[in-house]
């Protein structure tokens, strides 16, 4: 169950439709948010393939996977938390941002602002005969390339005449994130859209877990005025065995459970990060404390695309509490630190499975992550009389998140306008200006930056430079820290048809993306694309493989297996009509095709 090499998920085919389905709408969340990894995303949701798949760098790929998702994907993350786009990327980039919301939660009475720190998936599939599948996924993973150690549930379910109350802290999440997250945000009608239509129909699906070990399961909101964490079990209960499993810790939450009212036989397990150690050195009593090694912490040099190296680091990200007594045994997955801001502070996610201890307990997971023996064992137990509890130096690092964090919930909004053959942008915000002397921002692909003010302009910026995501860079005395916000941006109608028009620069760029969409299988025709690109007979293959008879031969094929994808190809005509790159010879053989399969 959880032994680190056999027991892998990949995040993509966790998201990829069951067989003979198709993405109707998907709602994500999480803390922090890289751009890339959310492509990779959408090629896994909009053309069903691995996101480690070479479809991932295929643009092709992306523009498939992307038409028409933002209508059917929406991804909330904490504010400040999108992490850098460097300006050279795909203009396609350009296109994830109708589907992100940040988050910006208020400070508690005068307190630190909490963070939005929930990792989730709450998906909707449909297939041919209009049947719905719905999957519910609970993760401790971000949406990043991150390496370290993480854990995944997955709960799918179908709907039912009836109404079933283990559904309903489902639809409770996403009411909270429809009345609490989408102020000031772009587009706001269309996002709720998605999110109504699935808390309609959440309270009726009946969801399972697709193992027999567990015998019932709970969903655990927590931070949106639900569920207590303190009168639920894990807070209250009495227990034999405890295993948690947290990367970040606050002293007293671990000290209730080393205090908790002993039993005759008692173990408690700790295992977290070095870093956090010196919390809890001279404070916790019966616990056996385990961290990572520092030579799997630190990794390996591996060989890069972008980079010689580089070196990948690890360490637990998991979040898990187990909780054995008797014959039974409690299992606590998702995203909460054992941690004051995880219980109290932050909106997080929780699921709670039950099972007979027989089948689940600390044994049991130790040996699949501790390894058969030492020598393969990534972790090593500690020693808390040799640690100092010293508290170390402020990071200059937590004051520029601090200052970013702020920075995003200042009232902002931009406002694109033509400026000779570009646009002249301006981006407002409602603040002082010497509030933030040392913060630049500039639009995520333009190397142009201007000092952070209450009305800052860029002009002469093309179309491909247009976008609501921004970066925002906060200098410090000996470092510096950049992120993406987004700005609501009143932008140009066709800035998504002009990213189109990027990629299919020319007639043959058409015809190819025609040959790709239509073929039997994407990553053949992408290696079969590159191959040809390669080749030193390239005009000549493409002129045999990729031209209009080829194409009304794979338009043929598609016409009497599976009509509904010639639908996707009037989609990107019109996206393109004024441009001259469609051939006129194929617009009479792609309406007689519509016309006779009668696809309006």
């Amino acid at each position: 169950m959880f032994k680190p090499k056999e027991d892998r998920l990949n995040y993509g085919q966790l998201l990829m439709p069951p067989v003979g389905y198709t993405l109707v709408r998907a709602v994500g969340t999480t803390y922090s948010l890289n751009l890339e990894t959310l492509m990779s995303v959408c090629i896994a949701l909009g053309i069903q393939e691995s996101t480690d798949s070479t479809l991932t760098k295929n643009p092709f790929a992306i523009l498939k996977s992307l038409q028409g998702l933002s209508e059917k994907l929406l991804i909330f993350c904490e504010a400040g938390q999108i992490t850098q786009m460097p300006p050279d990327k795909s203009p396609l980039m350009l296109m994830l941002d109708k589907m992100i919301v940040p988050v910006k939660l208020k400070a508690n009475k005068g307190k630190d602002i909490p963070s939005f720190h929930p990792k989730t998936w709450t998906i909707q599939y449909e297939d041919a005969e209009g049947n719905q599948y719905f999957r519910f996924i609970v993760l401790s993973r971000n949406l990043t390339f991150d390496r370290s150690w993480d854990v995944a549930v997955s709960l799918d379910g179908k709907l039912t005449g009836g109404r079933h109350k283990s559904s309903y802290p489902i639809a409770d999440f996403l009411e909270y994130l429809k009345y609490n997250a989408l102020e000031g945000v772009s587009m706001k009608t269309e996002k709720r859209r998605i999110l109504n239509a699935l808390i309609q129909d959440i309270p009726y699906v009946k969801f399972c877990l697709d193992d027999k070990r567990f015998l019932d399961f709970e969903i655990i909101p927590l931070g949106i005025g639900t569920v207590n964490i303190d009168k639920d079990t894990l807070m209250t209960n009495t227990f034999h065995d405890l295993l948690i499993m947290s990367p970040f810790v606050s002293s007293g939450v671990l000290q209730s459970f080393d205090q908790r009212k002993q039993l005759k036989i008692n173990n408690r397990h700790l295992i977290t990060r070095t870093t956090e150690l010196h919390k809890i050195a001279g404070k916790l009593e019966s616990f056996k404390v385990f961290t990572m090694k520092d030579t799997v912490v630190e990794g390996e040099e591996i060989v890069s695309d972008d980079e010689a190296t580089k070196v990948q680091q690890q360490d637990i990200h998991a979040k898990m509490y187990l909780m054995t007594k008797d014959s039974s045994s409690t299992l606590y997955l998702g995203s909460m630190n054992a941690s004051e801001n995880g219980l109290h502070r932050n909106v997080e996610m929780l699921l709670k499975l039950s099972a007979y201890r027989y089948y689940l307990n600390i044994d049991q997971i130790e040996a699949d992550i501790f390894g058969p023996d030492e020598k393969w064992n990534p972790f090593e137990e500690i020693d808390l009389s040799t640690i100092d509890n010293k508290e170390p130096e402020k990071n200059e690092k937590d004051e520029l998140e601090r200052v970013i964090k702020s920075i995003c919930r200042l009232k902002s909004k931009a406002v694109v306008e033509p400026s000779g053959d570009n646009y002249k942008l301006t981006v407002n915000f409602k603040c002082p200006r010497d509030v933030f002397p040392n913060v630049d921002i500039a639009p995520a692909r333009t190397v142009r930056t201007q000092p952070l003010s209450d009305n800052v302009v860029f002009d002469g910026l093309s179309a491909l430079e247009l976008t609501e995501l921004y970066r925002i860079t906060v200098k410090g005395e000996s470092e510096s820290l950049t992120r993406m916000m987004l700005i609501p941006t009143e932008m140009p109608i066709d800035r998504d048809d002009m990213v189109v028009r990027s990629i299919l620069k020319d007639k043959r760029a058409f015809v190819d993306y025609l040959a790709f969409i239509l073929g039997d299988d994407y990553v053949l025709s992408a290696l079969e694309m590159e191959a040809a690109k390669a080749s030193e007979r390239d005009k000549d293959q493409w002129s045999k493989e990729y031209s209009l008879p080829a194409i009304y031969e794979k338009m043929l094929k598609v016409a009497y297996s599976e009509p509904e994808r010639l639908k996707e190809i009037r989609h990107i005509m019109d996206r393109v009509a004024d441009c001259d790159i469609i051939p006129d010879e194929f617009i009479p053989m792609y309406e007689t095709f519509t016309k006779t399969l009668k696809l309006k």
